[in-house]
Protein backbone atom coordinates (compact mmCIF):
# COMPACT_ATOMS: atom_id res chain seq x y z
CA UNK A 1 0.00 0.00 0.00
CA UNK A 2 1.44 3.33 -1.06
CA UNK A 3 1.08 6.56 0.88
CA UNK A 4 -1.28 7.90 -1.78
CA UNK A 5 -3.65 4.99 -1.02
CA UNK A 6 -4.15 6.22 2.56
CA UNK A 7 -6.47 9.03 3.61
CA UNK A 8 -4.21 12.07 4.08
CA UNK A 9 -6.06 13.00 7.28
CA UNK A 10 -4.57 9.93 8.96
CA UNK A 11 -1.10 11.42 8.63
CA UNK A 12 -2.25 14.28 10.87
CA UNK A 13 -3.20 11.99 13.78
CA UNK A 14 -0.72 13.06 16.50
CA UNK A 15 0.72 9.59 17.15
CA UNK A 16 1.17 8.91 13.42
CA UNK A 17 2.59 12.35 12.70
CA UNK A 18 5.12 12.19 15.52
CA UNK A 19 6.05 8.59 14.66
CA UNK A 20 6.77 9.56 11.05
CA UNK A 21 9.06 12.31 12.33
CA UNK A 22 11.15 9.60 14.06
CA UNK A 23 11.81 7.60 10.91
CA UNK A 24 14.92 9.53 9.87
CA UNK A 25 16.39 9.64 13.39
CA UNK A 26 18.11 6.27 13.41
CA UNK A 27 21.09 4.74 11.67
CA UNK A 28 19.90 1.57 9.89
CA UNK A 29 23.27 -0.15 10.36
CA UNK A 30 23.36 -1.09 14.04
CA UNK A 31 27.15 -1.41 14.14
CA UNK A 32 27.64 2.24 13.20
CA UNK A 33 27.67 4.83 15.98
CA UNK A 34 24.85 7.28 15.77
CA UNK A 35 24.86 11.00 16.42
CA UNK A 36 21.74 12.25 18.16
CA UNK A 37 20.67 15.85 17.89
CA UNK A 38 18.60 17.74 20.41
CA UNK A 39 15.90 18.00 17.73
CA UNK A 40 15.76 14.18 17.51
CA UNK A 41 15.42 13.92 21.27
CA UNK A 42 12.58 16.45 21.14
CA UNK A 43 10.91 14.35 18.42
CA UNK A 44 11.16 11.25 20.63
CA UNK A 45 9.56 13.08 23.54
CA UNK A 46 6.87 14.52 21.27
CA UNK A 47 6.00 10.97 20.22
CA UNK A 48 5.84 9.77 23.82
CA UNK A 49 3.66 12.77 24.73
CA UNK A 50 1.34 11.92 21.82
CA UNK A 51 1.07 8.31 23.01
CA UNK A 52 0.39 9.39 26.58
CA UNK A 53 -2.38 11.65 25.28
CA UNK A 54 -4.26 8.75 23.62
CA UNK A 55 -7.51 7.27 24.94
CA UNK A 56 -5.83 3.86 25.25
CA UNK A 57 -3.11 5.20 27.51
CA UNK A 58 -5.56 7.24 29.57
CA UNK A 59 -7.78 4.18 30.06
CA UNK A 60 -4.77 2.12 31.09
CA UNK A 61 -3.69 4.77 33.58
CA UNK A 62 -7.24 5.03 34.95
CA UNK A 63 -7.40 1.24 35.33
CA UNK A 64 -4.11 1.33 37.17
CA UNK A 65 -5.40 3.99 39.56
CA UNK A 66 -8.62 2.04 40.10
CA UNK A 67 -6.66 -1.13 40.80
CA UNK A 68 -4.48 0.72 43.29
CA UNK A 69 -7.55 2.17 45.04
CA UNK A 70 -9.19 -1.27 45.17
CA UNK A 71 -6.01 -2.79 46.58
CA UNK A 72 -5.80 -0.08 49.23
CA UNK A 73 -9.45 -0.61 50.17
CA UNK A 74 -9.01 -4.37 50.33
CA UNK A 75 -5.92 -4.01 52.49
CA UNK A 76 -7.80 -1.71 54.84
CA UNK A 77 -10.67 -4.21 55.09
CA UNK A 78 -8.23 -7.00 55.82
CA UNK A 79 -6.56 -4.89 58.46
CA UNK A 80 -9.93 -4.17 60.04
CA UNK A 81 -10.93 -7.85 59.89
CA UNK A 82 -7.51 -8.96 61.13
CA UNK A 83 -7.57 -11.71 58.51
CA UNK A 84 -4.91 -14.41 58.53
CA UNK A 85 -4.92 -14.33 54.71
CA UNK A 86 -3.86 -10.69 54.70
CA UNK A 87 -0.29 -11.22 53.50
CA UNK A 88 -1.19 -13.55 50.63
CA UNK A 89 -4.08 -11.39 49.37
CA UNK A 90 -2.13 -8.16 49.73
CA UNK A 91 0.78 -9.64 47.78
CA UNK A 92 -1.55 -10.82 45.01
CA UNK A 93 -3.27 -7.43 44.88
CA UNK A 94 0.06 -5.63 44.81
CA UNK A 95 1.17 -7.84 41.92
CA UNK A 96 -1.94 -6.87 39.95
CA UNK A 97 -1.35 -3.18 40.62
CA UNK A 98 2.29 -3.43 39.64
CA UNK A 99 1.43 -5.32 36.44
CA UNK A 100 -1.23 -2.78 35.46
CA UNK A 101 1.03 0.17 36.17
CA UNK A 102 3.85 -1.48 34.28
CA UNK A 103 1.60 -2.00 31.26
CA UNK A 104 0.81 1.72 31.13
CA UNK A 105 4.45 2.67 31.48
CA UNK A 106 5.62 0.11 28.96
CA UNK A 107 3.04 1.26 26.43
CA UNK A 108 4.55 4.74 26.49
CA UNK A 109 8.21 3.77 26.62
CA UNK A 110 8.56 0.48 24.74
CA UNK A 111 9.15 1.96 21.32
CA UNK A 112 11.81 4.35 22.55
CA UNK A 113 13.59 1.68 24.58
CA UNK A 114 13.51 -0.87 21.77
CA UNK A 115 14.81 1.62 19.24
CA UNK A 116 17.63 2.82 21.45
CA UNK A 117 18.57 -0.79 22.28
CA UNK A 118 18.58 -1.68 18.59
CA UNK A 119 20.96 1.09 17.58
CA UNK A 120 23.24 0.88 20.61
CA UNK A 121 24.95 3.83 22.25
CA UNK A 122 24.28 7.15 20.60
CA UNK A 123 26.23 10.35 21.14
CA UNK A 124 24.33 13.62 21.49
CA UNK A 125 25.69 16.43 19.32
Amino acid sequence: MAKQDVDEALFEVPTVKTMIALHDNYEPVVTEEEDVTREEIQEEWAFLDAVIDTKVYKRTAASSKAAAAAAKQQQQQQKNNNSSKRTTTAAATAAVVVATTAAATIYAAALKIATIAAVGTRAIK
